[in-house]
């Protein structure tokens, strides 16, 4: 008899015991995370050419420009999963300038000129890196009307991109 209730009182320890260690992660969790946002960049798969995701965390005490700085930055310096994805711009690439004028919603990126001269080994061609660039902003930022992207302080004259 004593011994039954001593192995009824040890599993209510230990179930006990549990539901406290759930409930200590959980709260350590969401306090650990509660001054960072979640972002998602996109990057092309080197098997089949599809864009795919990645997650990045941001501090949310920054401003609307450092985390987009933050971001653009991430995003030229490549994927953090460099067998699977192909290179946009090359490895550890950062822009030159990152300018938000929001009065126009509109944001300008200076890119270094050396990504025209990088070898391109495994690089995909600049218009395609540009779009993937803006898509990234675009699905991270709201109420951007315009992104103006200028590599090496000069603007891009591609056909694709003619309207910057």
């Amino acid at each position: 008899m004593f011994d039954v209730k001593l192995k009824k009182n040890r599993l209510i320890l230990a179930i006990f015991f549990i539901v406290i260690v759930i409930f200590l992660s959980f709260s350590l969790f969401f306090i650990t995370n509660k001054d960072r946002i979640e972002y998602r960049l996109f990057f092309v798969s080197s098997t089949n050419d599809k864009i795919i995701s990645e997650r990045r965390v941001v501090p949310s005490s920054m401003n609307k420009e450092q985390k987009i700085n933050i971001l653009v930055d991430e995003f030229l310096s490549g994927s953090i999963y460099q067998p699977f994805r192909k290179n946009l711009f090359p490895l550890r690439c950062k822009a030159s300038k990152v300018i938000l004028d929001t009065r126009y919603s509109t944001l300008y990126i200076d890119i270094p000129a050396n990504v025209l001269f990088a070898d391109a080994k495994g690089l995909i061609d600049l218009d395609k890196s540009i779009d993937i660039l803006e898509k990234n902003i675009k699905s991270n930022f709201n109420g951007l009307d315009n992104i103006v992207v200028s590599v090496g302080g000069k603007g891009i004259l591609s056909e694709q991109h003619k309207d910057r």
